[in-house]
């Protein structure tokens, strides 16, 4: 892992979430794939009201305001698309800049273990220096 670490700008602030057709649901720090972003030296945000995957809105995700936001889609049809053509969504740090990204939902969301660990930390690497990522099938 600290071969991925040493490539990504510590303490980067980033949330990972899962979006389906009404709900979008943050992981945080104390949540497996959490803990991932946050071994890699990035800052993932903490559990909110006691909560390690609270679902949210686009309003508390504009108070948690990610440098980087990463998003497996379970649906086509997703929450966070929807959210994308609201004016609010513009005030997110992630989306001025251009950082939203989508990722693999099996493998950044229900995937466990040291091969899932190392495919999210390379996503990650790439994903923050811009180059497309591994499709799996």
């Amino acid at each position: 892992m600290a071969q991925w670490a040493s490539q990504l700008p510590k303490g980067t602030r980033v949330a990972f979430g899962t979006s389906r057709e009404q709900q979008f649901n943050l992981h945080t720090q104390e949540t497996w794939t959490g803990s991932v972003l946050a071994s890699l030296g990035l800052n993932v945000p903490a559990a909110m009201a006691g909560a390690s995957m609270p679902s949210i809105g686009l309003e508390q995700l504009l108070a948690v305001n990610p440098a980087w936001l990463l998003v497996a889609h379970y649906r086509e049809e997703s929450i966070v698309k929807r959210w994308q053509q609201d004016p609010l969504w513009q005030m997110l740090t992630a989306a001025q800049k251009q950082q939203v990204a989508s990722v693999d939902s099996n493998t950044w969301a229900r995937m466990r273990g040291i091969f899932a660990a190392e495919r999210i930390a390379a996503d990650t690497v790439k994903i923050f220096h811009h180059q497309p990522l591994t499709v799996v099938k």
